[in-house]
């Protein structure tokens, strides 16, 4: 994850914790993307849905 006063840069390739899969999920693996977060904001994967966040919201 990469800093920046106004937003951060994260990454997804559709991997998930064994903690983070609820009942009847599946882990979808997909290309590695990179996606900026604004502050106070959040966005979502476009592969496989996953929210990440900026701040509070």
């Amino acid at each position: 994850m990469t800093n920046n006063k106004d937003f951060i840069t994260v990454s997804c390739d559709g991997t998930n914790s064994k903690e983070e899969l609820k009942e009847n999920e599946q882990n979808s693996k997909h290309p590695l993307i990179y996606l900026k977060v604004p502050l106070n904001s959040k966005v979502f994967c476009p592969y496989c849905g996953r929210e990440f966040l900026n701040g509070s919201m």
